[in-house]
């Protein structure tokens, strides 16, 4: 291969017609194997000053490079700018007049960072030169800027040159030589990642805010985790984000902030508010995600599996049932009324048939008279498993009346079982935000500018009527409240009780309260739409790519999962439901109570009735006797 270089070096030289000067076919070699060193570039776009033939060799040589898709010459930066995508490759010529032009148009537009790569070269400049050349340029940290100078025929030296910020001195980082024997050597340190070397930023502050709702708050109590209830998402956030200075070599300067961040009045207020005006670098809690906010934010990993939602313990099912319909499904309802009326009907025609057939006395109240009333009393009463005083007095009626009377016991037998188990049943039938929206349960909401700001401004219907009817009612107070309340509220089943609340705190305020019984049946329903939260950083920070792996090696090291073992717990798990029987209420029974209520009223309305009827009989009566005593009146004067 090396042989094959020489060759094409001095066939080239021979050709006196290209005017093919010794350094620009250099520069050409050079040029070629950097970018075939690339992983694909689909772009290449060069500003040279080269004559006409030597561009054509230059195109030929860099089309033949694997993934090339495009060579084109630019003259400003503003051709520079027309071309976006991934791959791209910027080859510029520092000896060229508007070199320098280029290169402080690309500074002010952020074209230093990913995805551009940059080539610059030199024959004429010495490195001091090139140096100074970009003491006002921002080719920062993530830049992935190479520069070949001393470009001669015996060794091309390249290197990789960056600053840690603005303020910064720029640091070279030797990438390889090139030479015509052995074309080009690349260091053995510049194989690795390009960001994976540029993970010392020497003690560089980064700003990172925090959210912190409790005023008294200090950097001593976020770094101790002395009270986890207290600020607990600043907290648990920043525990997983401290490891992440020591991967930079950088230092922290921690600024807090009262609320998350919301687009009020033209402008960002909050966390988000001090990382878009630059104030802040890196958000120290974590936030949830929105298309709005990834205007000013990046979104890097999800280090808290933890989210808000409403949590509730399976409520009694007697508040979403009437109890007393539920032991027997609707065909053996049916089943059992289509019985009752078959047995009047055999009783009423045997009643009818003793009448007839066998000598009674219809004075004797023991004896089942043919009248329906008598016989839906019957029926009635073997039913409700009460004895009736009138029977049928053949064998074949009072073989009906037992096998009544059996399947009554047998019927009721089951009824009350399956009453006595439901009594001391749950339901599960809140499963979504309607069922909840249409259950009888109380709702409350953990207070927090993000639950209150998800809260108010829902616009979803469902959502929207779950805050004005549930949570914050016309002429009552809304229904936020501190954690711990909430979640004491929450373990009384007597009022059944919803709480919208950070899950991973709500459960270790359950695990440490609640008694073994009372985990069991805890239901979760999310309400936030946005999941599981986000920490995020300035959206042109140029840190992100290294934020992105020193948080993915904490995760795989396991220290976020470290950290949030000590601040949240998990769902707690139900072992054991042997103290869960509680007494019947006023709920349970209520249904039996109004038809007490409504039969009293019956029989009073009845009774009424029979009163009216009886007086107006009497008054007929009356009436006709006094008709009567007028006609016989009248015909003793005649």
């Amino acid at each position: 291969m090396n042989v094959l270089k020489v060759l094409s070096v001095l066939i080239l030289s021979l050709k006196p017609a290209l005017c093919f000067r010794n350094d620009i076919r250099v520069q050409i070699l050079t040029m070629v194997d950097v970018i075939r060193s690339y992983e694909r570039p689909s772009a290449i776009l060069a500003n040279v000053c080269y004559d006409i033939s030597d561009i054509k060799i230059l195109a030929k040589e860099l089309m033949q490079v694997n993934g090339a898709k495009t060579f084109q010459l630019v003259e400003n930066f503003s051709s520079i700018e027309k071309f976006k995508g991934d791959g791209m490759v910027i080859l510029l010529d520092l000896d060229c007049l508007n070199s320098g032009k280029i290169l402080e148009d690309a500074s002010q537009n952020g074209k230093f960072q990913n995805p551009y790569r940059w080539l610059l070269f030199s024959s004429e400049l010495e490195w001091e030169a090139i140096m100074k050349s970009f003491e006002n340029l921002s080719i920062l940290i993530d830049s992935d800027v190479t520069v070949a100078y001393n470009m001669k025929s015996n060794g091309t030296i390249l290197q990789k040159v960056y600053r840690i910020d603005s303020n910064s001195k720029i640091i070279p980082e030797k990438f390889a030589t090139w030479s015509v024997e052995d074309g080009l050597s690349i260091e053995t340190e510049a194989k690795r990642p390009i960001l994976m070397r540029r993970t010392n930023l020497q003690g560089k502050k980064i700003g990172i805010s925090l959210v912190t709702i409790d005023n008294t708050t200090t950097k001593t109590d976020i770094f101790i985790l002395k009270d986890l209830v207290k600020d607990n998402l600043a907290k648990s956030s920043f525990h997983n984000v401290l490891p992440l200075y020591a991967f930079l070599n950088a230092s922290s300067e921690i600024m807090f902030s009262n609320t998350w961040g919301y687009y009020i009045n033209n402008t960002w207020n909050g966390m988000i508010g001090q990382i878009s005006r630059g104030e802040a670098d890196l958000c120290g809690t974590v936030t949830f995600m929105s298309e709005r906010r990834s205007t000013v934010i990046s979104y890097l990993t999800q280090p808290i599996k933890i989210q808000a939602k409403f949590i509730f313990r399976e409520p009694p099912l007697s508040l979403q049932n009437n109890l007393f319909y539920l032991p027997f499904r609707t065909t053996v309802w049916i089943s059992c009324g289509a019985l009752m009326v078959l047995i009047f009907v055999v009783i009423y025609v045997n009643a009818k048939w003793e009448a007839m057939k066998l000598k009674v006395d219809n004075n004797d109240p023991s004896i089942l008279k043919p009248d329906v009333s008598d016989v839906a009393i019957l029926v009635v009463g073997a039913v409700v498993q009460q004895s009736s005083y009138s029977v049928l007095q053949g064998s074949r009626g009072r073989l009906v009346i037992f096998l009544l009377f059996l399947i009554c016991l047998f019927l009721y037998t089951a009824y009350s079982a399956n009453i006595v188990a439901l009594l001391q049943s749950s339901s599960d039938q809140i499963r979504t935000l309607s069922d909840l929206l249409e259950s009888k349960l109380e709702l409350g909401v953990e207070d927090q500018p993000y639950t209150r700001h998800y809260f108010t401004t829902a616009t979803e219907p469902v959502r929207k009527a779950i805050y004005e009817s549930k949570v914050a009612r016309t002429g009552y107070k809304p229904n936020f409240m501190p954690v711990e309340e909430g979640v004491k509220k929450l373990q009384n089943l007597d009022a059944p009780f919803a709480f919208h609340m950070n899950t991973g705190l709500g459960y270790r305020l359950i695990e440490e309260n609640f008694l073994d019984h009372e985990k069991c049946g805890l239901r979760e329903i999310q309400y936030v739409q946005s999941g599981v939260p986000w920490l995020c950083c300035r959206k042109q920070s140029p840190f992100k790519e290294l934020y992105k792996i020193g948080l993915a090696r904490i995760l795989e090291h396991g220290i976020s999962d470290r950290v949030n073992r000590l601040i949240y717990t998990r769902k707690p798990s139900c072992n054991s439901r042997s103290g869960s029987f509680g007494s019947v209420n006023m709920t349970d029974f209520h249904p039996v109570l109004l038809c007490l209520l409504y039969g009293i009223i019956t029989s009073l309305l009845l009774l009424v009735i029979e009163i009216l009827v009886y007086k107006r009989n009497n008054e007929n009566k009356m009436q006709q006797k006094n008709d009567v005593d007028d006609r016989a009146s009248e015909a003793s004067l005649h």
